[in-house]
């Protein structure tokens, strides 16, 4: 017969065993419900920032690509024509794609900073373009000392910068709002290469 010693160590070895089997599957049953939780909240906050972003400064951005197109545009029609359209016309233009551009990085300045740390080269490049190379533009288009061809394709450049910063902001986990946005971003692109061809 058994001492009761022997048979107290051997029950021990058995709870701890069974607690072994429960305990690691357990264990890898909440690892792995930890990753994919972490995973779909991860997505889930992307899309959000993703939408939030395209409230607070998607209109803003379309209207300057609207803007930029038009003074585009004219720009080239008043170098065409040696200059001999009124002024006016540009200098009007050239105040609303100004008013449109401060309008979209007030919004980007104040807002919730919920743009993903990609989109940030791109923005920072379009914003530099806005900026000294815009107005040296306008300068030259003034004066006449630029073609309208180069005049054109200095816009575009900018525009294109644009277009880099919009695909830029569409890195999410999330196919269907993914597909979505890079179908808007490519019609977008389509008929911005129809303005030009109409030009």
């Amino acid at each position: 017969m058994q001492s009761p010693l022997v048979r107290r160590k051997r029950q021990r070895s058995i709870r701890v065993l069974l607690a072994a089997i429960f305990i690691v599957p357990l264990a890898s049953l909440i690892g792995l419900w930890a990753f994919a939780a972490s995973v779909t909240v991860s997505s889930a906050i992307k899309e959000h920032n993703f939408k939030t972003e395209n409230t607070l400064y998607g209109g803003s951005a379309q209207g300057l690509g609207t803007q930029l197109g038009q003074e585009r545009l004219i720009a080239y029609e008043y170098l065409s024509s040696g200059r001999r359209i009124p002024e006016q016309e540009l200098q009007a233009q050239f105040a609303k794609t100004s008013a449109t551009v401060t309008q979209l990085m007030n919004g980007v300045r104040s807002g919730p900073g919920l743009m993903q740390a990609s989109a940030w080269p791109a923005l920072t490049a379009w914003e530099g373009m806005l900026g000294t190379p815009l107005n040296d533009l306008r300068a030259k288009i003034k004066a006449g000392q630029i073609s309208p061809l180069a005049a054109f394709d200095g816009y575009n450049k900018i525009v294109n910068a644009e277009f880099g910063v919009y695909t830029s902001l569409i890195g999410i986990d999330n196919s269907t709002l993914y597909r979505e946005a890079s179908a808007s971003i490519e019609a977008g692109q389509g008929l911005e290469m129809a303005e030009r061809e109409t030009t």
